[in-house]
């Protein structure tokens, strides 16, 4: 039976001004008197919604304008006076069911022009209780000798969290990066009409091994995923890499027959697909993800959807933006356990590869010195989700809002040690009391 869709329709406009930012957009328009405008935001969804506070974003880059307010969903709120211009909208918060099951609420429109008064839109607001199965910490800028000014990007990893009270068994829980590699300007997806906004697209998928039951996670454990599961501060790769790997319990590496100086004790993970030739084969060793940032997302398909990119063509589709004949895998978004976006700049937030349903922000590392001049890649610099409580055995409770831009800290705020070079957050597994899985082959 299909869910009847609730709507909430809240007048949106704008009692704040940034004077600045209003004398730029009149010199643009060579016009002396600008008239604002408001605009009507229409929610969309089927949860029920309580007197807890959302919040909504309206965010204007080009003109440096931000407006932030929380309202009360069920009385809904007033603003006007908008500057006319282009604005990505995010709506995010909490909800709670009748059952007492929290929601994060989140949604977004993004490049939405607001040029005349009295504007309407309707924005998708989609709910996902509080993250079970989570990326709690992302590195993957890479890093820089700086005795060579060599660069280094095989350091890469990610920390998947258990952030609920039931064991979650890894086997078969798929990871992905989309496409594109990057959120910039100068490559938006286009992706095919019909599948309107029920996928999210893979570059490469891979799963955790097992048989079902042989790689339990309890809660406050998390299991490291790395590119490379090796020592990098070893003279052999790069003495200034920020992490030790060599005891992440799994390696993402594609043709271990070509890496050197392989860990045998790692799991491996199982590659599932490849974009480039839509097969779960590929030539080189290494899986390099941007080094700019990239958009992830943990997924479990449905046992009776036959999920298979490789054997069944309706699973992939192509990027119409390029000419490219590479293949993407589609991932229904009901598939997925957690996503998170990473990008160049603040200006990437305008080419998001993930719905905002999923994630309605994005995280980009602070510009820093490297070898390749000041820069937000290889600079050594990661990012990690807030604590915002802890279990009874002192492992952390993490923030998930499905908003990146609030649930992570990449800036070292004085509390973590940093090279004095790197003012962003230094890398670090199992950061906040996390604990090591009993199964992790350095416990053995």
């Amino acid at each position: 039976m299909m869910k009847k869709i609730k709507s909430y329709i809240f007048v949106l406009g704008l009692a704040m001004l940034v004077a600045g930012s209003c004398d730029k957009f009149k010199d643009a328009l060579n016009t002396s008197e600008i008239e604002l405008v408001s605009i009507t935001i229409k929610l969309q969804t089927t949860l029920e919604l309580s007197s807890e506070p959302l919040s909504i974003v309206l965010e204007n880059s080009s003109e440096g304008v931000k407006i932030e307010k929380k309202f009360n969903p069920l009385q809904g709120v007033v603003i006007d006076k908008l500057i006319p211009g282009t604005y990505n909208i995010v709506i995010s918060g909490i909800t709670e069911d009748k059952e007492g099951n929290r929601y994060f609420l989140s949604g977004s429109k993004i490049r939405r022009h607001i040029l005349k008064d009295g504007d309407m839109e309707t924005i998708a607001v989609g709910g996902a209780r509080a993250g079970d199965l989570i990326f709690k910490e992302v590195y993957y800028c890479g890093s820089t000798n700086w005795t060579t000014n060599g660069i280094w990007f095989r350091d890469q990893f990610y920390e998947f969290y258990n952030n609920s009270q039931k064991i979650i068994y890894l086997d078969g829980i798929h990871f992905a990066n989309l496409e594109p590699s990057g959120a910039d300007a100068g490559q938006p997806a286009i992706w095919p009409a019909e599948d309107g906004e029920k996928y999210v697209y893979a570059q490469h998928v891979w799963k955790f091994p097992g048989k079902g039951r042989d790689f339990p996670l309890a809660p406050g454990e998390s299991a490291i995923v790395a590119q490379y599961a090796v020592n990098h501060k070893l003279p052999l790769f790069n003495p200034d890499s920020p992490v030790d790997l060599s005891k992440a319990e799994f390696e993402a590496t594609m043709n271990s027959s070509m890496a050197p100086a392989q860990l045998p004790e790692a799991y491996r993970m199982v590659y599932v697909y490849n974009y480039a030739n839509a097969t779960s084969t590929i030539t080189g060793f290494q899986w390099l993800v941007a080094v700019g940032g990239g958009a992830y997302v943990i997924f479990s398909p449905k046992p009776g959807d036959n999920w298979d990119p490789v054997g069944n063509p309706n699973w992939r589709t192509r990027n119409l933006a390029t000419t490219s004949s590479a293949q993407s895998a589609k991932i229904p978004i009901e598939y997925v356990l957690d996503a998170v976006e990473f990008g160049s700049s603040e200006a990437a937030k305008s080419y998001k590869r993930v719905r905002g349903v999923l994630d309605a922000g994005m995280v980009y590392m602070p510009i820093k010195e490297s070898a390749w001049g000041p820069g937000n890649t290889y600079i050594g610099h990661g990012a990690v989700r807030k604590k915002v409580g802890e279990n009874a055995d002192g492992t952390p409770i993490i923030q998930d809002t499905n908003n990146s831009t609030e649930d992570f800290i990449r800036v070292n705020d004085g509390t973590e040690a940093a090279p004095v070079w790197n003012y962003g957050l230094v890398p670090q597994i199992r950061r906040f009391g996390a604990k090591m899985p009993s199964w992790s082959w350095s416990l053995q």
